[in-house]
């Protein structure tokens, strides 16, 4: 018995993968939400959004090539003001080069392809480890069951062993009683 559904699992990772194309690398204040009291939970994500923070605007053209020569695209927010300093936003790179048919990584640079390998990963052990213990619940209220109608069938049949010896017993007694109670013809004629 398997509860595990490819169908399923293929969701789940589509589902994780536009959730990793929408969201900012980085710490995340509504990261996740806690299922008892529905406060967000705080956390490092992963994402495929880069937010790079430079202190002044004479720094914001440097960094644009700079992350560009990486392998960097620009983001459609682009940059925004925060603060004293500004935020450029970056899509990270969905794969290494190919040069002369070899896979040329820059070090240091966080590729798309690796971060949607790691959360399919992670999607998948989840998604198993949730269908092995529905799996080891359903075989074990299967055992419980099966145990239950044994038990039953157990007990009926002590039941009508019982039955039947307390049958037994019941005409073995009346036969005795039967035997002692007959009663002698009289021997002695009673006066007139």
């Amino acid at each position: 018995m398997t509860s595990f559904n490819q169908a399923t699992l293929d969701a789940l990772k589509a589902e994780a993968t536009n959730t990793y194309k929408i969201r900012t690398d980085g710490y995340d204040a509504y990261a996740t939400t806690c299922p008892k009291t529905l406060r967000a939970i705080p956390g490092w994500v992963i994402g495929a959004e880069v937010a790079v923070v430079v202190v002044g605007p004479y720094e914001i053209i440097p960094t644009y090539i700079e992350y560009a020569a990486k392998g960097f695209t620009y983001h459609p927010t682009g940059t925004m003001a925060t603060g004293a300093g500004q935020r450029i936003h970056f899509y990270k790179p969905e794969s290494p080069k190919m040069v002369d048919g070899k896979e040329v990584r820059i070090e240091g640079v966080p590729y798309q392809c690796d971060d949607i390998i790691k959360i399919h990963d992670e999607v998948e052990a989840k998604y198993r480890a949730e269908c092995a213990a529905t799996d080891k619940a359903a075989s074990e209220a299967e055992e419980a069951r099966i145990y239950a109608e044994a038990l039953a069938e157990i007990q009926q049949e002590e039941a009508a062993a019982l039955a039947d010896k307390a049958a037994v017993r019941a005409a073995q007694i009346e036969a005795r009683i039967a035997e002692k109670s007959q009663t002698k013809p009289a021997t002695k004629r009673t006066a007139k």
